[in-house]
């Protein structure tokens, strides 16, 4: 074997497409003889004379690596191979994510010369066990099946899993009673909370055995769509079909004092119920008018009922042992600053629907709308469905917006 050894370098690793870069032999022995540069099989260049160098030609999108032959007579060395990586990051469907703001953890950013890996990740094993975007690596599956999704959390399958608030109070009870009915009228009042479960103080809460609540984000208000623009009071809902998420006992409580019919539902069927005439009053949130065609359902006569009855939240769930506490924290600190562009998107989801769909309700029936879903709250704190230190807290919140709330002179919450 030849004794000679160098390293092939370069100034840049990274390059435009069809740009070229200039590579090197750089070595110190003096008995060489000449210098081939490869790309896989295909000779490209040699160079007899120090410093041993060449320069590509235009270089396409993608991955090239380069290594050289260094020669003493007619044996030679192989040097190190050198990758030159020719594209850029670029965010996923050109869609750019504003920050402060909440990125989909699987539309990472894609690479302009193929896989990500190593660019816009890295994932310690080669192909794709999930099901979404297949051609990387990164080991992510898009699952609209909550049910499924929620399994595959509890299996372990899943380090962790983004799910609504609804399927989130299994997992911790504090963060799950959030999306408590009428427990936060609106988004002012979301936005005060999502400070405060923010604080270290409140860490723990956010910690229930082998789970922990990792990041809770808005949804948006949930509201009565109903196929009469009659139903303004609950009064006239009484006798009527209402859909209620089968999992939900919050709904079922609230229906029941009403004296309505509870449809159980799902929410995958909810809105094919209602826009078929299943149902007569189904709680929705605003987006839900547009993506799934609710105002089908309102047709001609419906409307949407102007009180929101539940402030929604989607709720990052994972396992305790695989996140550190601080990792947690953070991300739970980035969730709150994005309130703000979330406060925007929904605001303009609510305008969006047309001035007529609404049906106002007046203050009388606002109080007694409040009553009742505060009466349901009571019943399923006291079932240990709810839990009451954060129904403390949103009622401190209730209480410092509107003082005059008949419920801040009373102990019971």
């Amino acid at each position: 074997d030849v004794n000679v050894s160098g390293e092939l370098v370069t100034e840049f690793t990274s390059a435009y497409a069809n740009s070229s870069v200039n590579l090197e032999l750089v070595t110190e022995n003096q008995t060489i003889s000449k210098v081939e540069f490869y790309s896989g099989g295909t000779l490209l260049f040699t160079d007899e004379t120090a410093p041993y160098q060449y320069k590509t030609d235009a270089l396409s999108l993608g991955r090239h690596t380069y290594y050289a032959r260094m020669y003493v007579g007619s044996q030679y060395e192989i040097s190190n191979p050198l990758e030159i990586r020719v594209g850029e990051q670029t965010p996923y469907q050109g869609e750019i994510n504003q920050i402060p703001g909440i990125i989909q953890a699987g539309n990472y950013d894609e690479f302009e010369g193929g896989i990500g890996q190593n660019i816009s990740y890295l994932d310690l094993s080669k192909g794709n066990n999930g099901d979404y975007r297949t051609e990387e690596y990164v080991d992510s599956g898009l699952d609209t099946n909550e049910g499924a999704m929620v399994a595959s959390l509890k299996n372990g399958q899943c380090d962790a899993a983004l799910m609504s608030g609804f399927r989130a109070r299994q997992f911790n009870r504090f963060s799950g009673t959030i999306d408590a009915i009428g427990a936060l009228p609106s988004l002012k009042h979301m936005d005060m909370l999502m400070k405060s479960i923010a604080l270290p103080q409140l860490s723990e809460n956010m910690v229930s055995n082998k789970y922990l609540t990792l990041a809770v984000t808005p949804a948006g208000a949930a509201y009565l769509f109903v196929n009469d623009n009659k139903l303004n009071s609950l009064e006239r809902v009484a006798g009527k079909k209402i859909a209620v998420l089968d999992f939900d006992p919050g709904q079922s409580k609230m229906v029941a004092q009403i004296g309505a019919t509870l449809v159980a539902t799902t929410l995958a069927t909810a809105p094919n119920q209602f826009n078929n005439g299943s149902v007569d009053v189904l709680p929705a949130p605003l987006v839900a008018y547009q993506v799934l065609e609710l105002y089908k359902g309102m047709e001609p006569d419906g409307g949407i009922v102007d009180y929101p009855i539940v402030q929604l939240t989607a709720q990052l769930i994972g396992h305790t042992d695989r996140f550190p506490p601080a990792f947690a924290a953070v991300i739970r600190e980035v969730a709150a600053d994005s309130f703000s562009s979330i406060q925007k998107a929904l605001e303009k989801e609510a305008g969006n629907i047309p001035e007529k769909w609404w049906i106002q309700v007046d203050h009388g029936e606002k109080q007694e709308y409040d009553s009742m879903m505060r009466a349901a709250r009571m019943k399923l704190r006291e079932s240990g469905y709810y839990d009451a230190t954060m129904l403390r807290i949103m009622k401190r919140i209730r209480c410092k917006l509107d003082p005059l709330r008949p419920e801040c002179s009373q102990e019971t919450e």
